[in-house]
């Protein structure tokens, strides 16, 4: 072997060397590492009522109004069907409700104000069929469940019907980022589907 290949050949491997003791007198701190957080829920929903604070008066959007254009809250709350469509179901077509479930949808609560499903094991089938009505007349997935794991704790409050959350998603992922000016380059393709109005 010449000088300069032999003077490589010793380097290489005293730095392989240097590397595998290193890796060996630290594997006791690699082993001992902290475990990886556990992974975030898939639906993670936060209250729709910051949307509607945002998105309600032209006044608090004067910073976007050259990018919306109009209070989406406030027609969805006055106009939209979808944040009646709960009450469509429990008051104003209650008979027609009552007549095509085959019993009263009261019966598959768990109270008198409708705010969660009952988890007598009794009325699951009942249960179940509501909750497969709630999935269009409310905000409800069909893979969500309420932070506390119960499956008959809807994600929002059923009185809002179909929420922001149900057609845009779950808001804790975007919440903040929707808020920045950039975001509108990023997402105006998708919302220019519904919004086409700008």
């Amino acid at each position: 072997m010449t000088w300069l290949v032999h003077k490589i050949a010793v380097r290489w491997l005293a730095a392989v060397i240097t590397a595998v003791t290193i890796f060996v007198c630290q594997s006791p701190s690699i082993i001992a590492q902290e475990p990886a957080p556990p992974a975030q829920p898939s639906f993670d929903y936060a209250n729709t009522d910051t949307c509607i604070l945002c998105h309600s008066e032209p006044a608090k959007m004067r910073d976007h109004a050259d990018f919306i254009g109009i209070a989406p809250a406030e027609l969805w709350s006055k106009l939209d069907k979808h944040g009646q469509s709960f009450q469509l179901l429990k008051d104003k077509s209650r008979e027609l409700t009552n007549r095509i479930l085959g019993f009263d949808l009261r019966e598959a609560f768990a109270d008198d104000a409708f705010t969660s499903l009952s988890d007598d094991e009794k009325l699951a089938d009942k249960v179940q069929t509501v909750k497969s009505c709630l999935r269009c007349h409310a905000t409800w997935p069909k893979d969500a469940e309420q932070a506390n794991g119960k499956p008959t704790e809807p994600v929002e409050p059923l009185n809002l019907g179909v929420s922001c959350q149900a057609c845009h998603g779950p808001a804790a992922y975007w919440t903040e980022p929707h808020q920045e000016k950039w975001w509108r380059l990023v997402r105006i393709s998708l919302c220019s589907l519904c919004f086409n109005s700008f």
